[in-house]
């Protein structure tokens, strides 16, 4: 598995068309199934707000989470109110139960007093509210395997720092991941598909962007104010996006790894650049025997170039991916289940 620092040859990332349509339809059996399972969510009338003390209890106590020490909080069932964490150094895994919204506010929020919270949130089904989850005022926060969906935002920046952003499916968002002041933080490993912009970016630096799926937005990246620079993205699938990159300004950012390691998949690149194809290698591509690599630059705009766009998709994903599909079917039955053991009188 990659990692921010790392570098591997390009054989290694580069595999079978075959391999690359095979994802492609496993994201899109994700997307139906999950689109499907929202239409049946129900939703409470009066939702409240479940606290995480700073002490370690829960309140109130009667809420579908419990405590191993103070330090991991589980979900034992579905929720359908907003938690507020207001301590730090713990873990939040939703076990694969849902948390669920009714179109507004914030699905979970941290509210500690220093960015040094060290909050893993794992395993939640998050969805329908304004905003996900809220990574304002944070640092050292890790988001993972979860599913964000039908939010305004899904995960939101703001005065944010070394958060991780890793293995999550975010779909039907108005911005799948974005905000303001985002800075040293990894985003890497997500499918972001079917958002109005996949990642949002306003005075954001020194952000990792690398072996994401990016596809099916409006914008697959959408950048806005002047102090959106020296961001790096690489080993990143861009595919059918209206727009695969916006940018408000020139501001410089790396989109690929160098040589041969290679930049992103670009799915228009035989588009726009018809008589570029793979006959060289080598850092300046004047090598006989193709690379994987194509001939040519991809062209953002005047400071931002993917010097080594690839010319197959990257399928290198977290192997939970395959299984989400499964996950999502095996949650909708036991839910159906639930509904009509309820159901069921007593004899």
């Amino acid at each position: 598995m990659l990692n921010p620092q790392g570098r591997v040859c390009l054989q290694q990332v580069v595999t079978m068309k075959l391999k690359a349509i095979a994802i492609m339809m496993s994201m899109l059996v994700i997307t139906s199934i999950l689109t499907w399972t929202y239409s049946i969510q129900p939703a409470k009338a009066n939702p409240e707000t479940i606290y995480i003390r700073a002490d370690g209890s829960v309140d109130p106590s009667t809420a579908n989470i419990t405590s191993t020490y103070n330090v991991t909080y589980t979900f034992t069932d579905d929720i359908n109110d907003s938690i507020v964490i207001q301590r730090g150094n713990i873990t939040i895994d939703g076990a694969g139960y849902k948390l669920q919204g009714t179109g507004s506010g914030t699905g979970i929020q941290i509210s500690i007093s220093e960015w040094e919270e060290n909050v893993t949130i794992k395993n939640i089904e998050i969805t329908s509210f304004s905003t996900g989850i809220s990574l304002v005022n944070t640092g050292n926060v890790t988001v993972s395997g979860n599913i964000l969906r039908n939010c305004s935002r899904g995960i939101a920046f703001g005065e944010s720092y070394n958060n991780t952003i890793s293995g999550n499916i975010i779909i039907n968002n108005t911005d799948g991941i974005g905000g303001s002041t985002s800075m040293d933080t990894v985003i890497s490993e997500n499918i972001i598909t079917n958002n109005t912009n996949g990642i949002l970016f306003s005075w954001a630096q020194n952000n990792t962007i690398y072996l994401n799926n990016i596809t099916n937005n409006e914008y697959g990246i959408y950048m806005v104010g002047w102090s959106v620079y020296n961001n790096t993205f690489y080993h990143n699938n861009f595919i059918n996006n209206t727009n695969q990159v916006y940018m408000e300004q020139t501001n410089p950012n790396v989109w690929d790894d160098g040589y041969p390691s290679g930049g992103n998949y670009w799915d228009d690149f035989p588009d726009l650049y018809p008589l570029i194809g793979d006959d060289y290698s080598g850092p300046d591509q004047n090598e006989t025997e193709s690379d994987g690599i194509w001939d040519g630059p991809y062209d953002i705009d005047g400071n931002n170039t993917d010097r080594y766009p690839l010319t197959t998709v990257i399928p290198e994903f977290p192997a939970w991916t395959a299984l989400a599909p499964i996950f999502v079917v095996l949650t909708v039955a036991l839910a159906i289940i639930k509904r009509r053991l309820l159901k069921t009188p007593n004899h």
